[in-house]
């Protein structure tokens, strides 16, 4: 993520029918939305991966904004939480359980692999090498279950 970015998680995470599965289910404010970019952006500009990527369908015309998906720090240690939100109007393609995947298969192993820590500035645990990938969903949210249970969790 980059402040390239801003404009579409402005209209994703301000979006009702978007959160409205998604964690509280609020509307993020636009004060909310720049802190945790700030956040997610400072980490990757730091050398820490665990961050969010932004999620673009790429076809012969255009680029479109489909969603973001994070890997990031956790409040235990060893542990980093995986969580992603999609605009609704993508949901039922699948894209979701790709990203998952993508993460889960392909990035989380070269983290392990090449022994960065997770939660590096915690206040909550130590840092650690990354050993566990937790996700959680809302029981009320049947895209984010399906696509979590269809990646392997």
């Amino acid at each position: 993520v980059n402040w390239d970015h801003y404009q579409d998680y402005l209209q994703l995470f301000s979006d009702p029918a978007a959160v409205e599965k998604y964690a509280d289910g609020i509307p993020w404010t636009l004060d909310e939305i720049h802190e945790r970019m700030n956040i997610w952006i400072d980490r990757w500009n730091n050398q820490d991966p665990f961050s969010a990527f932004a999620i673009y369908l790429k076809n012969a015309d255009n680029r479109s904004f489909v969603g973001h998906i994070v890997l990031g720090h956790s409040a235990f240690e060893g542990q980093s939480e995986l969580a992603f939100l999609f605009k609704p109007e993508f949901l039922p393609f699948g894209y979701a359980k790709e990203a998952v995947s993508a993460i889960l298969y392909g990035y989380a192993p070269r983290l392990i692999r090449d022994q960065y820590f997770v939660n590096i500035g915690s206040e909550y645990c130590a840092a650690a090498p990354l050993n566990i990938v937790h996700a959680t969903a809302r029981v009320d949210n049947p895209y984010h279950d399906q696509a979590l249970r269809k990646a392997g969790l």
